[in-house]
């Protein structure tokens, strides 16, 4: 199908077995098939199946709440501090790290807030020495040689430094994971509450909280799937009901009323024949009445 001569770019034809003859019809098959490639390559394209709108639309819905999210998590850190705890002197103090003002590290005793010591009641000296010291443990477990996140408390009940490199601050304190501190240690019964300042903060935060939703959330789904099926069950068993209904036969009289109605049915037959007797055949004949003259 290739012809044995080619026109070379003068115009004039050359033998097949010269090079140019042997490149002419290669560039020639080149021309022809360059196009239909791309044409094919474009239709593809534009068979390739597109995102459903749908899905486009739930994609920048997930978007938006990663973005309103994440906004939300950034209000939050603003408001805290980070920090290395390097000591833990009680129950509810600990040794931070922090910069006097002169610029050098400084130690900042930071005593949680809202809580207090646990109270004695009944028990022993030795025994609340036990205690206490069981609450210095599970404080210790939870922060020391760790980094913290902590709030100070309002201003007004802050302590004075006792010294220059030292100073002393009440406030909260979270793990990074965002657990309170404070509130874990009153929940285990390590420490009391007390009404110190009001925080909006004072709670767990950032992904704690965010599995405490989601946990709230799965229980909520939860409660809702088992109601649904409680209430399909119980429609189930009303119709299983009704069919029973409609498909039982009509109940005749029963023993009793038929009795009922044999009485009845005797009395009526006999106050008829009782009442249907001839007057004339009860009558005696009266010994007064005269008779007919006797007959010759």
């Amino acid at each position: 199908w290739l012809k044995p001569f080619w026109l070379n770019s003068s115009g004039s034809r050359v033998p097949e077995g010269s090079p140019e003859g042997v490149m002419a019809p290669l560039r020639s098959l080149l021309l022809v098939a360059f196009p239909a490639f791309l044409a094919l390559a474009l239709a593809s394209d534009a068979n390739e199946p597109q995102a459903a709108p749908l899905e486009t639309a739930s994609a920048m819905e997930a978007d938006g709440e990663h973005k309103e999210v994440s906004a939300a998590t950034k209000e939050i850190i603003d408001q805290l501090t980070i920090t290395m705890v390097t000591e833990v002197i009680d129950e509810r103090t600990l040794i931070i790290r922090g910069r006097a003002e002169s610029g050098k590290v400084a130690r900042t005793r930071l005593r949680l807030g809202n809580v207090a010591s646990p109270e004695r009641g009944d028990l022993s000296e030795e025994e609340y020495e036990a205690k206490l010291a069981a609450a210095r443990d599970a404080l210790t477990k939870l922060v020391a040689k760790q980094m913290v996140w902590w709030k100070a408390a309002p201003h007004e009940i802050q302590s004075k430094p006792a010294a220059e490199d030292e100073a002393e601050v009440i406030g909260d304190v979270w793990l990074i994971s965002g657990l309170h501190v404070n509130g874990l240690l009153r929940e285990q019964g390590h420490l009391a509450k007390s009404e110190q300042y009001e925080s909006e903060l004072a709670r767990n935060i950032l992904t704690v909280e965010a599995d405490e939703k989601k946990k709230e959330s799965y229980k909520e789904l939860e409660q809702a799937l088992r109601e649904n099926d409680e209430a399909n069950a119980q429609k189930r068993k009303e119709e299983r009901r009704n069919k029973r209904n409609r498909s039982k036969p009509a109940e005749g009289f029963g023993t009793s009323v038929w009795v009922g109605l044999l009485v009845v049915i005797g009395l009526v037959i006999g106050a008829a024949t009782y009442f249907g007797r001839g007057r004339g055949s009860n009558k005696k004949a009266s010994p007064n009445r005269k008779r007919g003259p006797k007959s010759s």
